[in-house]
């Protein structure tokens, strides 16, 4: 194909315009991959299963929708069997759960690899806006929640896991400015957009809600392994981790056990404590204490730290049946206290966003897999806080480690998403919702309210609407 003489302005191009481009693309990727059309054929070759699940993502039928060509077009140049043509040749069925699979002969895949670069680079021409230099430019976030278009209009319902930080989230007050909340910024924002809330006991039952038609969408914690039902997608709104922390005693923080620690502890041996495996914390280079671990009283997170701490054993829920489960304020107060009076040691788990700024737990880094360990919180320095960093002194000077979280490097993170029918029928407030909170002023108020946003503060642009 020939490019055009000048590209387009992004101003000319509709999001509509953009769906449907991609989904064309998908459908002429599902031909080159199967050598039938989409009517004819609704098999799907088993030989490269990545290749599979880009192409069914662009025809909407799995997974998140691009948001632009040019999320498409990094998405495909990542995949492992498109890598290959890009770089050396890699087996696919080394990559897919170590199982050998079906092969197309490889010189295939590579054909369709190049093929459909070929084409995403015609599409992203078009479709990508670029600089004056016709370089491909990173697109700026939005400033403002006024500032997102299309949002639709009439009241619509959400559901959130009940008692947990999502359900409150849009009622928390003082966020950006004094007695403003999110629902507030939003109403103010989008005056046309009115939400109701209803509670879920569960993930599943959130998801069922909505495709039952009962809620529009979801806010959940999600753990970056979660897998959705087919008709359901999410967005990413903001990152949040589990901390596991013991005891900071300030009067005893030279014998205490993050010093002992040297502020850092292995999965492996988080996963023997909640299993019952280790007694003392002798057993793991700690003092001479014994152990006393505590689960949180929640249970959409209790399965986050499951599935992302235990879920590589064979173990039994039944194993942790005797654990206590308190909530994360009482869980603190029992934690410092079984230290400075009862003699334990005493560890637990919850959502980081619930201990920042207090200074009676240590977060301890987490290392997984022999990896080099990861603390969740870090200096304004950028340098991660230790045992010897007086979080009391330094309160509002040491902020959550927003790489670490963005890359999945720090081994407990999970996110905050915005999950919604992948249904074309139904009005896309769940879509826009998310975009909204996207935003940089989105960004700012999910950050007061204790979450880890998407990307650094620091560069955001512009001044945020009520904020300084």
């Amino acid at each position: 194909f020939e490019l055009p003489p000048q590209p387009l302005q992004s101003s000319e191009v509709s999001e509509e315009q953009v769906i449907l481009e991609l989904q064309a693309l998908g459908q002429v990727g599902y031909c080159l991959l199967t050598g039938t059309t989409k009517a004819e054929n609704d098999e799907w070759p088993q030989a490269d299963l990545f290749l599979n699940s880009f192409i069914k993502r662009l025809l909407r039928q799995e997974g998140a929708p691009f948001l632009s060509a040019e999320d498409a077009w990094r998405t495909l140049i990542d995949l492992p069997t498109v890598q290959p043509y890009l770089q050396t040749a890699t087996d696919v069925t080394e990559l897919i759960d170590g199982k050998q699979q079906r092969q197309i002969p490889r010189a295939l895949l590579m054909g369709i690899g190049a093929s459909v670069l070929a084409l995403m680079g015609g599409l992203a021409w078009f479709l990508i806006p670029r600089d004056t230099d016709s370089a491909v430019a990173q697109a700026a976030p939005t400033c403002c929640l006024q500032e997102v278009g299309a949002v639709p209009a009439g009241t619509f319902t959400y559901t959130a896991i009940e008692g947990g930080l999502e359900q409150a989230l849009l009622r928390r007050q003082n966020l950006g400015q004094v007695g403003q909340s999110l629902r507030s910024a939003l109403r103010d924002a989008q005056p046309d957009l009115s939400l109701t809330y209803l509670p879920a006991r569960s993930t599943e039952a959130a998801i069922a809600h909505i495709q039952s038609g009962q809620a529009d969408f979801a806010i959940l914690p999600l753990a970056l392994t979660s897998e959705l039902p087919l008709d359901i997608a999410d967005e990413v709104i903001a990152y949040d981790g589990l901390a596991a922390f013991v005891a900071f005693s300030y009067a005893e923080r030279a014998k205490g056990i993050p010093k002992a620690l040297d502020g850092q502890l292995s999965l492996e041996n988080l996963q023997a404590i909640y299993l019952g495996n280790i007694d003392s914390w002798r057993d793991v280079g700690g003092p001479w204490l014994p152990v006393q671990p505590y689960r949180l009283n929640r249970p959409e997170i209790a399965a986050v730290f499951e599935q992302q701490v235990l879920s590589p054993l064979d173990f039994s829920s039944e194993a942790l049946i005797d654990i206590p489960e308190l909530p994360t304020l009482e869980m603190l107060r029992t934690i410092i206290r079984d230290f400075e009076t009862d003699g334990l040691g005493s560890v637990g788990f919850a959502p980081l966003s619930q201990i920042l700024g207090q200074c009676s737990v240590y977060p301890l880094a987490l290392q997984a897999d022999g990896k080099k360990a990861v603390q969740p919180w870090v200096l304004r320095s950028g340098d991660a806080i230790e045992p010897t960093t007086d979080l009391c002194d330094r309160k509002g000077l040491y902020h959550p480690n927003i790489e670490a979280f963005q890359t999945g490097t720090y081994p407990l993170t999970y996110t905050l998403s915005v999950v919604y029918p992948q249904d074309n029928s139904r009005q896309p407030v769940g879509q826009k919702f998310a975009e909204l909170l996207q935003t940089d002023e989105g960004q700012h108020l999910l950050n007061e309210a204790g979450l880890v946003p998407l990307r650094p503060l620091w560069q955001q642009r512009g001044q945020q609407k009520g904020g300084g």
